[in-house]
């Protein structure tokens, strides 16, 4: 079943609210505490770990692939320790996304050179159960506060938004080609993509919310705390690549804050095949936002004004690439998957 929702025009109140402010509101300092690293379950080489959730202190999961993205894998956090869990037969073997609203209700997307092998995974609180997918190519996974699924993917020829319901796919049309979503809840999802504004969802309809500033954006990824605190990390395609930005809503105005300076566009470049090849943002739970931005060996941490570098507890050699960060539960502990020379998972505590 395909379901196509209207568009709407944005009122021109908020059109006129959309504006560039520097530096932003002023928050707290970076919270106490240290990032550590994981022992985690041995992988076949070579391994990466792509997308990480945790619904709260005692469930987590990290998705990637092994073996040269040729086996799926899902690790899965106890409380004490990283176990592998199993997956159906069939499963995509190079899984990109994880997202959960709590320990029974997990859900997972994978992509593979063979659209056949193309399944969601959905974890029920006892097993992974393998779920058709309608698109080639999911991209990523979001489930709301009341448990549904949301999924955005594309076919050869276009992307679009998939919501779960009645044990089916819905398709939904925002108005932009999407890459990116965040379902806060059933009346609050957002999407974004390349090049276009953000699309918001009410439970009725799609809205376009305009991006600040003069160049396109990429949207990299949308972090919807409240109905008035969103951020969202993109890419502008200014013509000289001055890197991306992290982007803050509070319901009526848009304020721009641009982290440390990025690597050079030819680094960037040989990312930008991988998924979330520029890191990712996450709520620190007061108020401020870690980034990792994949061009440093250490991470950043947003108080509303100032960028702070936060050391790693054990310096890693050289510049590992980070894909995901998630907030776990409401705490300010977070974790954040990703790899090096090996599968890394480190912990904010």
């Amino acid at each position: 079943m395909v379901s196509v929702l209207v568009r709407r025009t944005v009122p021109l109140a908020l059109a006129g609210a959309l504006v560039t402010a520097l530096p932003g509101r002023a928050l707290a300092e970076p919270p106490p505490g240290q990032w550590v690293p994981a022992a985690t379950p041995a992988l076949a080489a070579p391994a990466a770990l792509h997308g990480v959730t945790a619904p709260n202190r005692r469930a987590a999961w990290v998705v990637g692939s092994e073996a040269g993205a040729t086996v799926p894998v899902v690790l899965r956090w106890n409380g004490t320790a990283w176990d592998r869990q199993a997956v159906p037969a069939g499963t995509a073997p190079e899984l990109v996304d994880v997202d959960a609203r709590g320990p029974a209700n997990a859900w997972a997307v994978g992509q593979s050179a063979n659209p056949a092998d193309v399944r969601a995974l959905r974890w029920n609180g006892r097993a992974w159960r393998a779920v058709p997918y309608p698109l080639a190519k999911p991209l990523g996974v979001s489930v709301d506060s009341g448990g549904t699924a949301w999924s955005v993917g594309c076919t050869e020829s276009d992307c679009a938004v998939l919501q779960r319901q009645g044990g089916d796919w819905v398709r939904h049309d925002p108005g932009i080609s999407p890459s990116a979503i965040a379902a806060r809840t059933p009346h609050d999802v957002w999407a974004g993509g390349t090049g276009g504004p953000l699309a918001r969802y009410d439970g009725t309809a799609w809205t376009p919310v305009p991006l600040p500033g003069q160049w396109p954006h990429w949207v990299l990824q949308i972090l919807p705390l409240a109905a008035n605190d969103v951020w969202v990390y993109t890419l502008p395609f200014d013509p000289l690549f001055s890197g991306p930005r992290v982007l803050h809503w509070d319901g009526t105005t848009w304020t721009e804050h641009q982290p440390p300076p990025p690597s050079s566009l030819q680094q960037v470049g040989a990312l930008a095949d991988d998924p979330g090849f520029l890191g990712g943002i996450a709520s620190d739970g007061r108020g401020g936002l870690w980034l990792q931005t994949n061009r440093d060996t250490y991470y950043h941490h947003f108080d509303g004004t100032t960028w702070t570098r936060v050391p790693r507890t054990q310096p890693i050699p050289t510049r590992p690439t980070m894909y995901g960060l998630a907030q776990i539960g409401n705490t300010r502990s977070l974790w954040a998957a990703g790899h090096g020379p090996t599968p890394l998972i480190e912990r904010f505590r």
